[in-house]
């Protein structure tokens, strides 16, 4: 029976977020997917180009998942929520460099994280 992993990860904050909305700021929030499941998402900071999300997550990933990514959003109360920006991880690319900060393209939106794996340190 394969064994999940468990990946530890900060979503800090975003940092001279483009505007999204027609007021001259965005409503940023992030979501964490595990190839295309949505498995995390913070609080919404409303009306800010600088969010502060100071959030800790804790993920089991399955032993066969194959792209970890983060997304900041612009949460819209009409229509779709626009992307900000996105970074996709892959696990190799997590296993080589699992206590990197990892930048959100665009959206300088800091994470950083540390993986804890069954039986093989520094193994997925």
């Amino acid at each position: 029976m394969a064994k999940n992993t468990s990946l530890y990860f900060r979503i800090v904050e975003g940092r001279n977020l483009p505007a999204k909305d027609v007021s001259g700021t965005s409503d940023p929030y992030c979501i964490v997917k595990v190839d295309n499941e949505v498995v995390a998402r913070t609080a919404t900071v409303w009306k800010n180009l600088n969010p502060f999300w100071g959030e800790e997550y804790t993920l089991h990933l399955p032993m066969g998942f194959h792209t970890l990514s983060f997304y900041v959003m612009d949460e819209d109360t009409i229509g779709h929520d626009d992307v900000i920006g996105k970074i996709s991880l892959s696990k190799e690319a997590i296993a080589a460099q699992p206590k990197d900060m990892w930048h959100c393209g665009d959206a300088d939106m800091l994470c950083s994280g540390s993986l804890l794996c069954p039986n093989q340190a520094g193994a997925i």
